[in-house]
């Protein structure tokens, strides 16, 4: 009984590590969605408050998306973060200020894993409240491609799809950490529930041990009556 509990406290501290760790990087995934959400909406809230200057006759709707253009080439986030623009299209109208990109049609850029990314940005963009896309994407200044996840919603009144991301292999980086601290914990819990074990199992051999010697004691003038006499032995029992 003894090993069977052991087994199963073994299985149910394995189970729930893993299932810590899946939690945990679906925590880290939120955080980062949300962080995503968050600044696209406040891109898209600044780029209406620009549009809101045309429809008063400020400016005009070639000017507005001029300032449009600026703000979202000017505007970064947590040192790295940054905005990007298409037309549902496929045309970059922003994209971190690189003349080489901005003004092409990428309708059919893929990534290393032949997924088509402004294809899928525009899927999920023209949602009614945005949508993620992960696909693979080198890092500014490093050719490297590197599994990405972003956020994108379509601004209308400029007919763009605005959108932001994250490398999420930093977040594997982070699963990676938190394993090695919660394998050492599991193992120290693996080691206790052993030691318990062996220790029950050690308790119960000399109860074991104590309990039939005490038996054959008590047995021994029984066996010393069957020998006189059989037949009184069996009147008796």
């Amino acid at each position: 009984m003894a090993i069977v509990v052991s087994l199963l406290a073994l299985k149910s501290a394995n189970d729930g590590f893993s299932n810590y760790i899946k939690s945990y990087r679906q925590a880290l995934i939120s955080d980062f969605d949300a962080m995503s959400q968050k600044q696209v909406r406040q891109a898209m809230s600044m780029l209406e408050k620009i549009h809101e200057r045309h429809t008063k006759g400020e400016i005009s709707f070639d000017e507005a998306k001029k300032q449009g253009e600026e703000l979202l080439r000017g505007v970064r986030y947590d040192k790295e973060g940054y905005f990007w623009a298409y037309t549902p299209e496929g045309v970059a109208v922003v994209m971190l200020g690189k003349q080489e990109i901005e003004g092409k049609n990428r309708w059919d850029l893929q990534d290393v894993k032949g997924n088509y990314l402004i294809r899928d940005l525009k899927r999920e963009g023209l949602k009614p409240e945005g949508g993620f896309v992960e696909y693979w994407f080198p890092k500014s200044g490093d050719p490297t491609p590197l599994p990405k996840r972003s956020f994108n919603m379509y601004f209308k009144p400029f007919n763009w799809v605005v959108g932001t991301g994250n490398y999420i292999y930093d977040l594997d980086d982070m699963v990676k950490k938190a394993v090695e601290v919660n394998k050492k914990e599991l193992k120290s819990g693996i080691f206790q529930i052993v030691g318990v074990t062996v220790v029950i199992l050690i308790l119960v051999s000399f109860v074991s041990i104590f309990a039939a010697l005490r038996l054959l004691r008590l047995s021994a003038p029984s066996r010393s009556a069957w020998k006189r006499s059989p037949v009184k032995w069996l009147r008796a029992t």
